[in-house]
């Protein structure tokens, strides 16, 4: 009986940094509240779509309906206040960080 030889690279992510999409719900929830948690996700970079989250035209804007609902009211967003980023891999943080005026709060612990 032959044995298979062991994959080195089993478990182990690549040297390729992990930008992990975030989904169209979670920013769209953060538009109305201001907050986005984005921790423990093994983030090494933030994708950019975050640091445009109050700038981009949000996918729900795409197809305009007159029968919307109090929560399908995408123009009226708050900015975001509260960016929480704590227990991923970051290297370092985006000179895009500019882009979020209104940011009081940001957690970067335990890199």
């Amino acid at each position: 009986m032959q044995r298979r030889p062991r994959n080195p690279g089993f478990g182990r992510e690549s040297g390729a940094a992990k930008t992990a999409d975030v989904p169209d719900a979670l920013l769209r929830q953060a538009r109305k509240s201001g907050q986005l948690n984005l921790s423990n996700r093994g983030l090494t970079k933030v994708p950019d779509k975050v640091w445009r989250v109050n700038l981009d035209v949000p996918p729900e804007a795409r197809s305009v309906s007159l029968d919307c609902t109090e929560d399908d009211k995408w123009w009226e967003q708050t900015e975001l206040t509260k960016l929480i980023l704590a227990s991923n891999k970051l290297i370092e943080i985006s000179s895009e960080i500019v882009q979020l005026p209104a940011l009081a709060v940001l957690d970067v612990s335990i890199h």
